[in-house]
């Protein structure tokens, strides 16, 4: 599942949607993780590094360093 992370001051919340879209963390008190796929133009958010990526399936391609 792709993820976007931005400050938590520019989400807003869709009060149409009951669905768990994000995530949250102590350590980042200012940031929500958002999932890229509820966004509705989440073409406008390209990977920009992977996360876990000893985790990954055989599969799939790893973001190239400065590759946007």
């Amino acid at each position: 599942m792709a993820w976007i992370t931005v400050p938590r001051m520019s989400f807003e919340f869709c009060d149409a949607c009951g669905t768990s879209l994000t995530y949250e963390i102590d350590n980042r008190p200012n940031e929500i993780d958002i999932t890229t796929g509820s966004l509705d133009r989440p073409e406008e958010f390209a990977p920009t590094r992977d996360v876990f990526p000893e985790e990954k399936l055989s599969w799939v391609e790893l973001v190239k360093p400065g590759k946007t």
